[in-house]
């Protein structure tokens, strides 16, 4: 993993604790390619942020809170006209949406 390699190099840890670790990686996805690019490209952006606390905790469940809150067909319409290649359609399971963490499906 690059940030291993990263914290190896440096010395610099990545103050956050595995929990607070997982909360800061998913709020930087969470703020959308150009900001994971340049955590990628640049890992002491990561250390600054988690020094900061600059992250919120629980970002990662957005995505189940978005299921619960918007209709799914709104959702998967909204995806197609932007173009996304995340929505995935199963002959079997239907409609999903691919993450992080593979293709998730409403059922």
């Amino acid at each position: 993993m690059k940030l291993t390699a990263w914290v190896t190099k440096t010395g610099r840890p990545i103050e956050a604790g595995d929990d607070g670790l997982l909360d800061l990686l998913n709020h930087v996805i969470g703020l959308g390619r150009e900001t994971y690019q340049a955590a990628l490209a640049d890992p002491s952006l990561l250390a600054t942020r988690a020094e900061a606390h600059d992250y919120e905790e629980s970002f990662a469940y957005l995505e189940q809170h978005a299921w619960s809150e918007v209709p799914i067909e709104s959702m998967f319409a909204a995806l197609r006209v932007s173009g996304s290649d995340a929505v995935v359609e199963d002959a079997e399971r239907g409609i999903g949406l691919r993450t992080s963490r593979g293709v998730v499906f409403a059922d």
